[in-house]
Parts: structure tokens; sequence; C-alpha cells
């Protein structure tokens, strides 16, 4: 299965959770749980942005012919995304 694939099937199952959270809070669940799920939530979707970010440096590095000065830019921009996402 190619990574674009598998991304988009991983944040349908973050768009179903998001909806079985959103259920939760209708029902009046307790704060603890709907906090849990959430949480879950959130490590998925941080897993997923890294998994984006190096599927995307590595489309860049595997390009033959890339200059070193490439090559680091494509680093940097990698290390700048990681960090917005905390």
């Amino acid at each position: 299965m190619d990574s674009a694939k598998s991304h988009q099937d991983e944040l349908r199952i973050v768009e179903t959770k998001i909806r079985e959270v959103l259920e939760m809070m209708n029902q009046d669940l307790a704060c603890g749980e709907v906090v849990a799920r959430l949480s879950t939530i959130r490590s998925t979707v941080d897993h997923l942005i890294a998994q984006v970010i190096g599927t995307q440096l590595n489309q860049c590095l595997a390009v033959e012919g890339n200059s070193e000065e490439s090559v680091d830019t494509a680093i940097q921009e990698a290390l700048q995304l990681l960090l917005k996402i905390r």
C-alpha cells in the first residue's frame, strides 16, 4: 500500500474516533473518558504528522541529482514542521 493511501486510511480512523468523542460528549460521559479518548486522538495525529513529514523527506532525498543545498533545505523544512506540532 502506498503511503498516501495509508495516511488517508489513518485519517479516516481519526475521523471515526472524533465522531465517537462527539457522541460521548452528547451522552454526558465522564470528563476523564472524553479526555482519555482525545489524548489518544492527539497521539495518533502526532504520529501521522511525523509519518507524512518522513515520507516527504524520503521522497526529496531519493531524487538523484539533488544538490547538497537542496537536501539541507529539505531537512530544515522537515525539522521546522516537526517543531510546529509541539
